[in-house]
């Protein structure tokens, strides 16, 4: 049993099994599923609800491994987002949605990656 007075500290990341060497403390986690949303109207506010996919995004440091254009090719992959808390987050039929992939040099290379999914992750 996890002790409950940890938090969250380290997440590790891992696209169709291949574990990616994160910038520490960057990695967010949005399981996706039903959201309200406001709606403000003549007689008050009320709510409606609707349905957003899974995301996670993280910093990744650019290494000997690395490839750029491999990220491009990621589309219905299988990414898994485990917490040092003990939950796990699977994103079945996964894709990556980064539209900014530049990486700067002195500073360990890192860029940004975002995995997007159609439908809530799976937690366990």
């Amino acid at each position: 049993m996890t002790n409950p007075h940890k938090r969250l500290g380290v997440v590790e990341l891992t696209v169709n099994g291949k574990l990616l060497d994160l910038v520490p403390g960057t990695a967010t986690i949005d399981p996706g599923g039903k959201r309200r949303v406001t709606q403000d109207g003549d007689q008050g506010a009320n709510f409606s609800t609707k349905l957003v996919g899974s995301k996670v995004e993280a910093e990744v440091f650019f290494g000997p491994t690395t490839r750029l254009a491999e990220y491009g090719s990621w589309e219905d992959c299988t990414v898994v987002a485990r917490c040092d808390t003990g939950q796990t987050y699977t994103i079945a039929n996964a894709w990556e949605a980064t539209d900014d992939l530049k990486i700067k040099a002195g500073d360990g290379g890192k860029h940004k990656i975002m995995l997007c999914g159609p439908r809530e992750a799976r937690e366990s």
